[in-house]
């Protein structure tokens, strides 16, 4: 059928991208009376216009449309404002600036080491890839999304918010030490978002390097990020008081207790060891096959 034959001709970006083009021209068509324009054109040029080639073409591009749709391929890329479907068929990956989130997005995508020697990513990688855990014996497709960790860019976060359906927070074990109050902050604005605890994302902890001798383990990496939290709970929850109202984010733990990972109801989170170097990413392919 026309649907099969779409999906084996073109991959999943392609389709994307070509359902998206249809869609703008048919609510151009819709909106602002193409067939009119054009016949105003021939009149003032004297030149012929062939409104049924147009037609045509609409209505071929508005069947595709409606065939991607079909599909399920109508989920946004990189920069497009339509990012996704409520359903949540994407993992997000980010975390602070020089953790490894793009060369664990690349290697992920291309199955070998992808070791990022570039400025830090300024703008979303996306792509669907299948995933595959060996411990679990199990594939299964899904779309990554590699969001920018530079504090200005992290805006880009409510843009996929609402397609999300687990997350990786990606973290530098090696120089964790002395990030741990900005990658607190970060890790703190993923956990108070109000969509993402409405989804109740799932949240993988990923501690990056652990090749190194010099890494931190996860378990040390974990501990540090409560008690940062706890004093970033304590800072915001002074500060609402004073300004005498909430500032638009989600509660983080619970009341009367030291914060915890194991008191987030809504969004589940681990800590576990990988690395970039060396394609030792099995925990973060389980977790995305068992959660994504």
């Amino acid at each position: 059928d026309a649907p099969s034959a779409i999906a084996r001709i073109m991959d999943a970006d392609t389709v994307d991208a070509v359902g998206q083009a249809a869609e703008v021209l048919v609510k151009t068509s819709n909106e602002f009376n193409v067939p009119g324009i054009l016949l105003a054109i021939g009149d003032a040029t004297g030149q012929p216009v062939n409104l049924v080639v147009f037609a045509l073409t609409i209505a071929t591009l508005f069947a595709f449309w409606v065939l991607t749709r079909c599909l399920g391929f109508g989920g946004g890329g990189g920069g497009s404002s339509n990012t996704g479907s409520s359903s949540g068929d994407c993992v997000l990956i980010t975390g602070a600036c020089g953790g490894g989130k793009t060369a664990m997005f690349q290697t992920l995508r291309s199955g070998e080491v992808f070791l990022d020697r570039t400025v830090t990513s300024m703008d979303v990688n996306e792509a669907r890839i299948e995933v595959r855990s060996e411990k679990l014996g199990k594939s299964k497709r899904a779309r990554l999304v590699d969001l920018p960790g530079h504090p200005r860019l992290r805006a880009k976060l409510d843009r996929y918010a609402n397609g999300a359906k687990a997350i990786v927070f990606v973290v530098d074990a090696v120089d964790f030490t002395s990030q741990r109050r900005a990658v607190a902050e970060h890790l703190f604005e993923i956990l108070s978002h109000p969509v993402v605890q409405k989804r109740r994302c799932p949240i993988m902890i990923a501690c990056n390097k652990s090749e190194k001798i010099t890494a931190h383990p996860a378990d040390f990496v974990r501990k540090r990020l409560e008690k940062e939290i706890e004093a970033l709970r304590t800072t915001r929850g002074t500060l609402e008081d004073t300004v005498g109202e909430g500032l638009g984010s989600g509660a983080v733990g619970l009341d009367g207790a030291e914060f915890a990972f194991e008191h987030q109801r809504s969004n589940k989170t681990e800590a576990v060891q990988c690395a970039v170097a060396g394609n030792d990413l099995e925990s973060v392919r389980e977790f995305i096959v068992r959660r994504g």
